[in-house]
């Protein structure tokens, strides 16, 4: 894909998103936030908000309750929500050595590509239920598959990796193009009906 081209795509997850984009192969500037939330109803709740949010904007998990992101305004400042409820430590980091700070870079990239895959997979099956003729099923698949996208495109905006991002779009492109059987897209055939 031409640069020029990566760039387009890139912008378009960042539009999508809703995140400014910032291109980095590699990752220098990362927050690791440890928290320890009392079991009580606020803690239970901020933890519950964490950990949707943490999914929605790229956390990796360290270890229990220790988790790894790319430095954003966005991350730093769900770290410090989390820090109002109970005991939480935000370190942010400079990786200076370039070999260490790539591999944290890919092994956070990893994480990503296993989500995109888990994408993938869901619209395998959207697809083989087109096949099938359910476009109901399809349709109620479609919500959260969408959900899912715009969340990936989130985070590789906000990590921003052409890579990644192109990987996002291919799959925003194969999801919209599903259709029913040889009867033409799902929305034709609601149309019809």
């Amino acid at each position: 894909m031409p640069n020029d081209d990566k760039m387009a795509s890139l912008k378009a997850m960042s539009a999508l998103s809703g995140v400014e984009v910032e291109l980095k192969e590699v990752c220098q500037d990362w927050i690791l936030l440890t928290y320890d939330l009392p079991h009580n109803k606020e803690g239970d709740k901020a933890r519950s908000e964490f950990l949707h949010k943490a999914k929605t904007i790229g956390a990796v998990q360290h270890t229990e309750s220790v988790y790894l992101l790319p430095w954003t305004p966005m991350s730093e400042s769900m770290a410090i929500e989390v820090s109002r409820v109970g005991n939480a430590f935000i370190w942010l980091s400079s990786v200076k050595d370039n070999q260490k700070a790539r591999k944290l870079t890919n092994d956070y990239d990893a994480d990503i590509k296993r989500s995109i895959s888990s994408v993938k997979k869901r619209i395998t099956k959207m697809k083989r239920h087109a096949e099938d003729g359910k476009s109901g099923l399809v349709e109620r698949m479609r919500v959260k598959t969408d959900r899912m996208i715009k969340d990936l495109a989130g985070i590789v905006a906000r990590r921003g990796s052409k890579e990644l991002c192109r990987k996002v779009d291919e799959l925003k492109r194969e999801s919209d193009s599903i259709t029913i059987g040889t009867s033409g897209t799902i929305r034709e055939l609601e149309e019809l009906l």
